[in-house]
């Protein structure tokens, strides 16, 4: 098979459950910075101070709405 062909072999997404999976047998490494997103695992790049900041700004704004009743999680994982 030529790396052209390669290519364009058909992608299949991962479940959760599969990238989960990854992780614990070590495919996934405990300190690799990689997020499932829509079926595919993309290597993240660091967060920035920038980043921080307006990720800080938002979650302090959202925890001071008045009648907030939703438990907010900053970047953590959904399940």
């Amino acid at each position: 098979m030529t790396p052209t062909e390669v290519f364009n072999l058909p992608k299949r997404p991962f479940t959760v459950d599969e990238y989960y999976r990854l992780a614990e047998v070590g495919i996934l490494g405990p300190d690799e910075k990689v997020e499932l997103i829509n079926g595919e695992i993309f290597q993240l790049s660091p967060i920035g101070p920038r980043h921080a900041g307006v990720v800080n700004q938002l979650s302090h704004l959202l925890r001071e709405m008045e009648g907030w009743i939703y438990v907010l999680a900053v970047q953590n994982p959904v399940r």
